[in-house]
């Protein structure tokens, strides 16, 4: 049921990897306790980060969006490159992902556009290899947290699977005490790092978050078998978390948000797979955003106030409060164009920003 990284054909050229998850990267109001849950407040500004296809040159490059239009590019000729994850800090903006090039592949750390650190895919780290990329990022006190997979060859051959995560550059075991682990993003909030994901134990997924080190279960509805958390956002004293259960007696995966640790799934189709992957609080409300799919579509849609809303077709990675209105983010989907779209959500009106995804929101 791990459905986060999906390949997906962009043109005839390369195989592109594409996130379903968003980021929050602080309490949007500094605050860290309290009784009650503020509003995010509306924001003069956001970023994104992702990838755009260029049709003339017939090049992929990771690319950093500040609201619509593009802030920069980390292209270089005869590569392919990727952004999979974006945070601000002060005057500087991170950015993180992969670039395959002719003088070899290397997972990327970028700061205000310029390599930070490189790391390839070659190099052995903590005796395996990261091959995916740095795939999310986060500042905390003035330190840079970068998030990886290392892939370490069993002695049967089969690769297992353990998160790095580096540390101005040094990597260490996220998790030592357990085993078949999947984390999907890092959030930052006051003096916190947080690491979201699942863990796979006694035959089903458990969704965890782990607060600066330590993993905490969540809820397991009675009927699933086990879950999968894709993004967390603080908020006051409340701590919310956005991702996936998986029912005993259906075939598919259903949307659910967490407060505080406790489940409650979305309205929601039975018949498809749909997942949540961002949300902010608005109106004292979730709003929140995910990615139907069924055998052969994808739709975008958006929960105002419990109620689904499809978008169009494609997916929707992240959502931002601004004093425009609503804003989802993602790609999206035409049967007149083989490529996908990045593309905008205002108020549920579509606005395409080029050719390209966006897979990771920074507010």
């Amino acid at each position: 049921m791990r459905r986060l990284f999906r390949l997906m054909q962009l043109s005839s050229l390369i195989v592109i990897l594409s996130i379903v998850v968003s980021c929050r990267r602080t309490d949007d109001n500094g605050n860290k306790g309290g009784e009650q849950t503020p509003d995010i407040e509306a924001k003069a500004e956001w970023y994104a980060a992702g990838m755009s296809y260029n049709a003339e040159t017939d090049m992929i490059a990771a690319t950093i969006w500040k609201e619509e239009e593009v802030l920069y590019t980390h292209s270089e000729p005869n590569s392919f490159s990727i952004a999979l994850g974006v945070c601000v800090d002060g005057e500087d903006i991170f950015s993180c992902g992969y670039i395959e090039s002719d003088r070899g592949d290397a997972n990327v750390i970028w700061k205000n556009g310029e390599v930070l650190l490189s790391v390839s895919m070659d190099e052995t780290v903590l005796s395996g290899n990261i091959l995916d990329g740095f795939i999310d990022i986060a500042v905390v006190g003035g330190d840079v947290y970068a998030l990886a997979n290392l892939h370490k060859r069993s002695d049967t051959g089969i690769y297992d699977y353990q998160p790095v995560l580096y540390k101005n550059g040094t990597p260490s075991l996220l998790d030592t005490n357990n085993k078949d682990i999947e984390v999907l993003s890092i959030e930052a909030s006051g003096s916190d790092l947080y690491a979201i994901g699942s863990i796979y134990l006694n035959d089903e997924f458990i969704p965890t978050i782990w607060k600066n080190g330590v993993a905490t279960h969540l809820e397991k509805p009675e009927w699933s078998y086990g879950g999968t958390a894709y993004s967390l956002t603080v908020q006051g004293s409340d701590v919310y978390v956005v991702g996936e259960v998986y029912p005993w007696v259906l075939d598919v995966a259903l949307p659910c948000v967490w407060k505080n640790g406790e489940a409650q799934t979305l309205n929601a189709s039975t018949t498809v797979d749909t997942i949540a992957t961002d949300m902010i609080i608005k109106y004292k409300q979730p709003q929140i955003c995910g990615t139907a799919s069924g055998v052969n579509d994808e739709f975008a849609c958006v929960w105002e106030n419990g109620k689904q809303k499809i978008l169009g077709a494609g997916t929707a990675t992240g959502i931002v409060n601004t004093k425009e209105g609503l804003v989802v983010v993602g790609c999206s989907y035409s049967d007149a164009e083989d490529l996908p779209m990045a593309t905008v959500w205002k108020n549920g009106k579509e606005e395409h920003l080029g050719y390209g995804m966006i897979v990771r929101l920074c507010r």
